[in-house]
Formats: C-alpha cells, sequence, structure tokens
C-alpha cells in the first residue's frame, strides 16, 4: 500500500518565475520528498528564487549545463532510490496541484496492480463512471509512477531531450504490459505553452506558439518516436502523424516569422528520418 511517504516530487526548471512558489507549496503538501533539479538558469530571477526555496529546506540541485527534461528525470529516478522512495512524481515548473491530487492518485494506483504510472486530470470535469480511464500515454507533468517499473523499462529517453519524452516513456511502459490511468478527481494546472494571435479572413486565431529550436524537437521526435513504436500500436502512431500533419498545415497558415522555424522544422525531419540525435547545422 503505498502512502505519500514513498513519493519524491522531482521538479525540472529553467528561469522559472515565481509561479515555481506555488508549485513547491502544493507539493509540500502532498507528499513527503520535494527535489528540483536546475538546468543551469540563465535568470538571475529564477535563481533567486531557487535560493529562496533552498532556503526552505527543499533540495535543489544545480546543473552546470542544460542537459534536458529526460536526462534530468533520470536523474529523478536515482534519487528515489537514495531516498527510499518506491514513487517518483514527475513535475513542470509551471504546474500547480489541486488539493488532495496525490491522494486521489495513489488511491486508483493503490486498488489496481497493473496500473503503474497515473497522471491528473486537466479538463477539471469529474466523468460519471469509474474514478479513472486507461489512456495510452501521460503528460511528463503530474505523473506518478513506479520507479521500479519506470527502472525496468530503461527510464526516459535521453537522446529526445525535451518533446515527446512523455509519449515515448509511456508507451515504453505499455509495450511492457503497463498500465496507464488519468484520474478523474485528481486535478491540477498545467500551461501548455505560449500562445499568439493571428488574423485569418478577419477572424482572430489564437494558437500555441513555440521557439524555431523547439520545432525542430517536436518534428525530429515525432518521427523517431514513430519509428520506435509503430509496430507496437500502429494506429496510434498513424494518428499522432495525422495529428502533426495538421498541427504543420496550421502552422503554415499562422505561424509568425516562418522562415527560421521552416528551416529547423525541415532539419528536424531530416534528422528523424536519419535517427540523428545532434541538431543539422
Amino acid at each position: 500500500m503505498y502512502t505519500k511517504e514513498d513519493i519524491c516530487a522531482v521538479v525540472i526548471s529553467f528561469n522559472a518565475d515565481k509561479k515555481l512558489l506555488k508549485n513547491v507549496a502544493s507539493l509540500l503538501k502532498q507528499v513527503t520528498y520535494v527535489v528540483i533539479i536546475d538546468n543551469k538558469s540563465t535568470s538571475e530571477q529564477s535563481v533567486k528564487i531557487l535560493r529562496e526555496i533552498e532556503q526552505s529546506g527543499v533540495n535543489v540541485l544545480y546543473d552546470k549545463e542544460n542537459l534536458g527534461i529526460a536526462t534530468q528525470l533520470n536523474k529523478g529516478l536515482k534519487l528515489c532510490l537514495e531516498f527510499g522512495c518506491s514513487l517518483m512524481l514527475s513535475m513542470d515548473q509551471d504546474t500547480i496541484l489541486f488539493d488532495n491530487c496525490v491522494k486521489e492518485m495513489l488511491k486508483v494506483m493503490n486498488e489496481n496492480v497493473n496500473i503503474v504510472s497515473v497522471g491528473p486530470n486537466r479538463k477539471q470535469m469529474n466523468e460519471s463512471g469509474n474514478n479513472y480511464r486507461i489512456v495510452n500515454y501521460l503528460i511528463t507533468s503530474g505523473n506518478l509512477t513506479q520507479v521500479k517499473c519506470a527502472n525496468e523499462c530503461g527510464g526516459y529517453f535521453d537522446d529526445l531531450f525535451i518533446d515527446l519524452i512523455d509519449i515515448d516513456f509511456s508507451l515504453t511502459l505499455r509495450r511492457q504490459g503497463y498500465q496507464l490511468a488519468m484520474v478523474n478527481n485528481a486535478f491540477m494546472s498545467h500551461k501548455v505553452g505560449e500562445y499568439e494571435s493571428s488574423k485569418i479572413l478577419g477572424h482572430t486565431l489564437n494558437y500555441l506558439t513555440h521557439s524555431a529550436k523547439r520545432f525542430y524537437y517536436i518534428y525530429r521526435n515525432n518521427i523517431i518516436v514513430f519509428r520506435k513504436f509503430f509496430c507496437f500500436c500502429p494506429i496510434y502512431c498513424l494518428k499522432m502523424e495525422v495529428f502533426q500533419i495538421k498541427e504543420f498545415i496550421k502552422f503554415l497558415l499562422i505561424e509568425k516569422n516562418k522562415k527560421k522555424k521552416l528551416s529547423m522544422i525541415r532539419h528536424g525531419i531530416k534528422d528523424g528520418i536519419g535517427y540523428k540525435f545532434e541538431i543539422s547545422k
């Protein structure tokens, strides 16, 4: 029977703002151990916030370089073993857990031996029926996972660096026969990214945008994950590609400053096909 004493929350930070303070406060109410792994923040404000959190007794690890999310999550798995924690709660820096979020996730995991990884409901609505639903994948933030199962599956795919790490990790667990669940009564506030607006035929459309380098990782990793798991779950992988094609069409129609971003997308597709993990020049 898992309890909050079995959980180590691992927060990956980079140039975080004051929302990280609320993040940590929400975690300290619900888990026993909290660790922040910082990916070499360059913002003075961020470093100041980290020092403030550190003085409150929370462990903060300062890395000398930005190694990406996957590598730091693998460090988190090792820290869980050092602390004697059998569960890791992976967190983004700007995610806030609602009250009783962890309690509800633990309840589902304790009642279902085949479910080794659970996540909160971002829709903030309680669906009728079961307290959970089996899903294909869970996003990294708010993901509560059995450390033993994660390590047995090889942990997180370091070379992906940032994007699609959650899908790769989830599909790896599923390929080993484990189940993942979204917990309907567990809620969190999670920021997806930066939004911009554009006018099309007189209508204002809001859309999610990224940096040129981020687009590289999205398109490269999409192809790599597709190749890695197509034989295991072809229908899901094809749906993933259809979604990406739709996103690309939307990009062409409404994205601003396309030139550099298109160049990075082209490099990402090229490296994905070549299964290359160093950014093309």
